[in-house]
């Protein structure tokens, strides 16, 4: 996995996310990163609209990577564009994210 990590045992806050987070192409969110929390990955994303930082738990290394693997695909050339919006909301839905704290 190339995304950058970090421990997560403090806040993150939006300028934190623009050195650690990858910054995406979309009109749901502005980046989002992976960091390791107390028990497993977790993702951080800082949406489009305000300067919260979104905090939410894989529930399994499995499922980080697949987020990860999105991240590869958009850098494709010929890969269809990701929609960061809908992978959250298929993540969630599905239970491979769970929601933690803002």
């Amino acid at each position: 996995m190339a995304t950058a990590t970090a421990t997560a045992t403090t806040a993150y806050t939006p300028d934190d996310m623009r050195c650690l987070g990858r910054s995406v192409n979309s009109s749901a969110m502005r980046s989002w990163a992976i960091v390791m929390g107390e028990h497993g990955a977790d993702l951080l994303v800082l949406f489009t609209t305000g300067d919260t930082v979104y905090r939410y738990s894989f529930r399994a290394w499995e499922d980080a990577c697949a987020w990860d693997a999105l991240r590869e695909q958009s850098e494709e050339e010929d890969a269809y564009p990701v929609s960061w919006g809908q992978a959250l909301h298929r993540f969630l839905k599905s239970g491979a994210l769970l929601p933690i704290a803002a």
